[in-house]
């Protein structure tokens, strides 16, 4: 399968002669699948167009003639590209003269893929095709759709820099000269190269079957000890009381139960429990399950909430779309669990979106971003001379239960920490009653 490069297409389009309304059709479909390929990481390819293509028809249901426009621009596209990238031909043992590899025969877009014969599984891959692997095997593991960005994200760090070493040839030494790059250039912090080495870990071991060495000397990012931003109480009071309605609650609940922003985000009806006064977080960091109290004070809120969210379930029903997206393996066991309201989540999101795994368009929870610029903008509203994020509520959450006499390993397990070092750290922040800092300024001669 060839690799389509073409940077200039924008141009050599705006010169090849063709009528304006043509150019501008082909602008909108090239531009589209680009995007496409942006947001899942592949490469130009027949492969990948022709799934652009069925994604783009599932998601528009279109007309037939405006899917032949579709596909006439991208075939222009790739008919135009200066560039066409083949697969790297494997090297027989002991000769320097490259083994032919018998190359499957180009296939139209939109046509099926014809059937081909095994290759041999010693040709080298390129870059591209590793990533197209990575990805493939994160999604067999099931890991989260944050770890495989993140890992993805990194991979493709990793390859680049050695772009011009084969990449079945990558081993210890190329992973300490990349931390190293890390460390030195790139002023990373340690969490931050624990990230990278880990995908590139993940990258030779689980997906090239590389068994590593000893590279432990690589030169490590300094450990940041940042003390965590605190609000003091009236500060919480003043923002949580300028919250626009729609996100009122959802802070008024991460404030009160110290959940993280994405726990608080993908919450089911089923998690939510009012009779005991409890809220189960399920897979949390570390896929942890953990239980924290649902504050009495807001209860006749959540109630209502859940009503509203039974209003949307009931709507998305009557339209028969998919059910809501179900964890791990359950979608497979539990059949079509997900268009139960059990498994709804209490902050739908207010448009139906597709999938980035599946493609299936369906109903997903409301995304923590536009949460988090909320939190940004009504700090600065109620003027608090702070940095304040979403995490801040957590952080706030956890030093004021300590400041009022709550024992730190309870506060340890609500917020669902592995290690009381890492819960030991509000301690530095808190308030004692009666109790100032010293000061030369404050002795009285």
């Amino acid at each position: 399968m060839k690799i389509i490069i073409f940077p200039n297409w924008s141009n050599a389009l705006a010169s090849s002669g063709l009528h304006p309304a043509k150019i501008k059709s082909h602008q909108i479909a090239i531009r589209w699948y680009l995007s496409f390929l942006k947001a899942s990481r592949e490469p130009a390819t027949v492969e990948s167009a022709r799934r652009f293509i069925d994604t783009a028809v599932e998601e528009r249901r279109p007309e037939a003639w405006m899917v032949e426009r579709w596909k006439e621009g991208i075939r222009w596209f790739f008919v135009n590209a200066p560039i066409r990238k083949p697969r790297k031909p494997a090297m027989n043992a002991g000769s320097r003269q490259p083994r032919q590899v018998q190359t499957a025969p180009e296939q139209k877009i939109g046509e099926p893929a014809p059937p081909t014969a095994s290759g041999n599984e010693t040709d080298l891959k390129s870059a591209a095709e590793w990533m197209v692997e990575t990805r493939r095997v994160i999604r067999i593991r099931h890991h989260a759709l944050d770890t495989e960005n993140s890992y993805m994200n990194w991979v493709e760090r990793f390859l680049d820099f050695h772009r011009h070493c084969a990449p079945e040839s990558l081993g210890d030494e190329h992973v300490r000269g990349f931390l190293d790059k890390l460390a030195v250039e790139g002023e990373i912090t340690a969490s931050t190269q624990r990230g990278a080495l880990n995908a590139i870990v993940f990258l030779l071991r689980e997906v090239m079957g590389k068994e590593l060495g000893d590279f432990s000397d690589y030169k490590r990012a300094k450990v940041a000890k940042n003390l965590p931003v605190v609000l003091s109480r009236d500060e919480t009071d003043r923002l949580l009381a300028a919250f626009p309605e729609r996100y009122r609650l959802m802070a008024k609940l991460q404030y009160g139960t110290g959940m993280r922003v994405k726990e608080l985000c993908r919450l089911r009806i089923k998690d939510l429990d009012f009779d005991r006064g409890q809220i189960t977080v399920r897979k949390a960091k570390g896929e942890k399950d953990r239980i924290v109290g649902l504050p009495e004070s807001l209860a006749p809120a959540l109630r209502a909430q859940v009503e509203f969210a039974r209003s949307i379930h009931e709507r998305d029903r009557e339209k028969k779309l998919p059910g809501v997206e179900m964890p791990s393996a359950l979608a497979r066991k539990l059949g079509r669990a997900g268009e139960k309201f059990v498994w709804f989540w209490v902050w739908p999101a207010r448009r139906t979106s597709r999938d980035p795994r599946s493609g299936i368009i369906r109903r997903h929870h409301q995304l923590p971003r536009p949460y988090q610029k909320t939190v940004s903008r009504v700090s600065e509203q109620v003027r608090i001379t702070k940095r304040v994020t979403s995490h801040v509520l957590r952080h706030s959450f956890a030093t004021h239960l300590l400041e009022a006499g709550v024992d730190i390993r309870t506060v340890q397990d609500l917020l669902g920490h592995t290690s009381l070092e890492t819960t030991q750290r509000y301690l530095h922040v808190l308030k004692k009653p009666g109790k100032t800092l010293p000061s030369p300024l404050n002795l009285v001669a």
